[in-house]
């Protein structure tokens, strides 16, 4: 019967415990690589649906540059493309406008060079003619 008096009742009652904040350590507990969507496409569902997707834009995109090509052809009808699998190979050859010096030249030239520096440097003479004959290739080498 006490304990239905006024403020009795309050007493016995327990306070509400209040909400304690979560730690960050709490937050991050459940991130892992599914909550970054990492692991989607391990089911399979979204290899099919990505594949028809992926499908219909190349489809889109060869259509449009199909389209862009009758085009260009219509507003311009002496403008033939050459086609990629009529590719002439003289075309990609190299033609060299000027005299290239072959392995066996330049390992001449680089022998005579390192002679008369040699020469100079104990102080001999080197001739005329040499110092002539040797530039097969540019003095720059």
């Amino acid at each position: 019967a006490a304990k239905k008096l006024p403020g009795v009742r309050e007493l016995f009652r327990k306070a509400a415990p209040e909400r304690a904040k979560r730690t960050r350590f709490e937050m991050m507990k459940g991130v892992d690589a599914d909550y970054y969507g990492y692991r989607d496409d391990d089911d399979g569902v979204l290899v099919a649906l990505e594949s028809a997707v992926e499908q219909e834009k190349l489809e889109q995109s060869i259509s449009a540059w199909e389209q862009a090509k009758r085009e260009r052809l219509k507003a311009n009808p002496d403008d033939i493309p050459e086609e990629d699998d009529d590719v002439d190979e003289s075309a990609n050859k190299f033609v060299a406008h000027v005299q290239v010096p072959d392995q066996r030249v330049i390992e001449q030239a680089l022998l005579s060079r390192r002679k008369r520096e040699m020469l100079a440097m104990l102080g001999g003479a080197v001739e005329e003619e040499q110092a002539e004959a040797a530039p097969l290739v540019p003095s720059s080498w």
